[in-house]
């Protein structure tokens, strides 16, 4: 029976693990030192609030590289630091998309549409849509980061 054959690893793997300079057993202080200092936290808080709805959309690691946290972190780490400021990633109120001069010109469209079709069998040959998407932006709900009571602020509708 071999040396390693009991905890089920190959002779080579168990030799390469006695060998490594790392003591892989050690389970002393689990997890990393917090890497982002409160000043850096503060950089990407900033950012959001400072550049607005687009820089709040964007991931927790893509703001601190952004906001030129040079730190090597996990995003989760980001995240947890500015939950921690009370910044937290809620969806973004949706802006009124319809202004009373497009209003009046839809107003204005119906009528002649019902100038043109005046009766019910007339509009059989028409397809009926509830959504519609056209334009290269993103479609559906947007996340940005912002705190509870900023939900109504410009930059975050």
């Amino acid at each position: 029976m071999q040396p390693f054959d009991y905890a089920g690893v190959l002779g080579r793997t168990g030799r390469r693990i006695l060998e490594a300079e790392s003591p892989r057993t050690s389970h002393g202080d689990r997890g990393h030192d917090c890497r982002l200092t409160g000043e850096e936290v503060q950089h990407i808080i900033d950012f959001a609030e400072t550049y607005g709805f687009e820089a709040a959309r964007m991931t927790c690691g893509g703001m601190a590289a952004e906001a030129g946290v040079s730190v090597d972190v996990h995003p989760r780490t980001v995240q947890r630091h500015m939950n921690e400021e009370d910044m937290y990633k809620h969806k973004a109120c949706q802006r009124q998309s319809l202004s009373p001069r497009n209003a009046a010109k839809r107003e204005e469209y119906a009528r002649k549409c019902l100038e043109h079709r005046p009766n019910p069998e007339d509009w059989r040959d028409v397809r009926w849509s509830d959504e519609f998407h056209l334009g290269f932006g993103p479609e559906g709900l947007a996340w940005v980061a912002r705190r509870k009571v900023e939900r109504y602020e410009p930059y975050n509708i």
